[in-house]
């Protein structure tokens, strides 16, 4: 049952029932759906009015993370995570369940790096929404579909910067208009670097191109290859460019094509 809408009102209008004795905190499944945004959740029930109060926030503010990380593109098709919240915990799991165990293949790794880049829009989302997040990369050895564990850790400023890359989760979402060749301002590239430099990550910049390597195959590392990924892609919308996603060139895990936008509107 889609309830994109319906299941965040349950929250709100007091719809689900707080104080059924016995029961305790449930899980929830945050499932992409066909429609962007758009959420599939089971019902939570509480084990008291406080708790309900507490949770309710604190999971309303997670879904709407999960839910804009519906928007994030991924090399290939599909989306290929998923996620679950329970009480005041965000996690982040691979549809399939990557093995850990041995090399990462490259079907492995480009999976990964999708859901690292999902993250990051997770993660965005909860910065603009005024959130600490307590982010916990492979929480769990015992279970290797589990990639990341966001905890929500109270309230945060949310800075004009941060408002700016949630909006740009939608608004690159929905113009699709082309890069195209045209001048790009040195200090604009130095931003779109500098915003996605993570440990363990190289960038390889040429004309119109930012390749996004991974120094080694370790999950953590592709996680973090994802999100270098996603930076980019939101700070090149902040700075009114368009991008295109690609697979990587030779020795990258992504690259992302920028320019200015091709003339014309494009809308999704």
């Amino acid at each position: 049952m889609d309830l994109a809408g319906g299941a965040l009102r349950s929250f709100r209008d007091g719809s689900f029932d707080p104080e059924q004795p016995g029961r305790r905190t449930a899980t929830v499944d945050v499932i992409s759906s066909t429609r962007p945004g758009a959420l599939i959740m089971a019902a939570i029930q509480f084990t008291d009015r406080r708790t309900a109060t507490r949770l309710s926030v604190e999971s309303l503010a997670l879904a709407r993370a999960a839910s804009a990380a519906t928007s994030a593109p991924s090399i290939g098709s599909g989306q290929p995570w998923r996620w679950r919240i329970d009480g005041p915990v965000l996690s982040l799991y691979a549809a399939l369940y990557p093995d850990r165990t041995g090399a990462v293949d490259v079907d492995d790794a480009r999976l990964i790096v999708n859901c690292g880049i999902a993250l990051h829009h997770a993660r965005t989302a909860l910065a603009a929404d005024g959130v600490a997040a307590d982010v916990r990369y492979l929480p769990d050895p015992a279970d290797p579909g589990l990639l990341a564990r966001i905890s929500h850790a109270g309230r945060a400023r949310a800075g004009a910067g941060e408002v700016r890359l949630y909006r740009a989760i939608a608004a690159r979402r929905s113009d699709s208009r082309p890069p195209v060749a045209g001048p790009v301002p040195d200090a604009t590239i130095d931003r779109l670097l500098a915003a996605a430099r993570r440990p363990g990550i190289d960038l390889r910049v040429r004309a119109g191109l930012i390749g996004v390597a991974p120094t080694d195959d370790h999950p953590e590392v592709l996680l973090g290859t994802g999100e270098a990924t996603s930076a980019i892609l939101l700070t090149a919308n902040v700075e009114g460019l368009a991008t295109e996603l690609t697979p990587g060139a030779p020795g990258a895990a992504t690259t992302v094509r920028f320019g200015v936008p091709a003339p014309g509107v494009w809308i999704r």
